[in-house]
């Protein structure tokens, strides 16, 4: 399965959200992806939130012209555009 589907998260990502390991990781790599989070420091994908990558979601829905609150939501226009 491939599109924009297989890349949704089941629950939100962000401050006070859920910030499952699963989607946390894949919200890290889609972020890294996107030019706004680097994963290097890191040595990859960790699945879990901290501010920084919470700043990273910030800057990702800035350079987009979204909604800047630093959740991403299963269904929402940040996972969207990701």
């Amino acid at each position: 399965m491939s599109g924009p589907s297989c890349e949704r998260t089941r629950a939100g990502i962000g401050r006070e959200q859920v910030n499952g390991q699963i989607d946390m990781a894949k919200v890290e790599t889609l972020l890294e992806q996107a030019g706004t989070l680097d994963l290097k420091g890191y040595k990859g994908p960790t699945g879990l939130y901290s501010d920084d990558k919470g700043d990273a979601i910030k800057l990702f829905q800035t350079d987009n012209d979204l909604f800047v609150d630093g959740v991403i939501k299963p269904h929402g226009e940040t996972m969207r555009s990701l």
